[in-house]
């Protein structure tokens, strides 16, 4: 017999889910959305751009809470720009700031590209 999957508000994106297991209290979703990130983020430093590009794709198309979008948005930016793709990366600059229209960093990255 099946073990009953309990309710629980998610630490990250706050919505009522069912857990099977509450060991980091993230539902699966935002787990997974993390790990894609976070995968993407171990490829920049291994250098393996195009692989991370797909991660950061994987994990805005993962539907993520809104801080952590903005974060993937953001770091491919940086990594379309690296490769050369300057208008992906003006548009991935632009989604970033859709989310949060303060955001520093996207602003100067995205004056830059408009500069060159």
């Amino acid at each position: 017999m099946k073990k009953c999957k309990k309710i629980h508000v998610c630490s990250t994106c706050k919505k009522t889910m069912y857990f099977i297991s509450l060991e980091n209290d993230m539902c699966v979703r935002c787990s997974d959305s993390v790990d894609f990130y976070n995968i993407g983020n171990d490829c920049v430093q291994h250098n393996d751009l195009k692989e991370a590009i797909d991660e950061y794709t994987k994990c805005i198309n993962s539907n993520p809470f809104e801080k952590l979008l903005k974060n993937a948005y953001y770091n491919r930016a940086i990594v379309f720009s690296e490769i050369g793709k300057i208008e992906e990366a003006k548009k991935d600059y632009q989604a970033a700031l859709k989310i949060d229209p303060s955001y520093r960093p996207a602003i100067n990255n995205l004056r830059n590209l408009d500069d060159e």
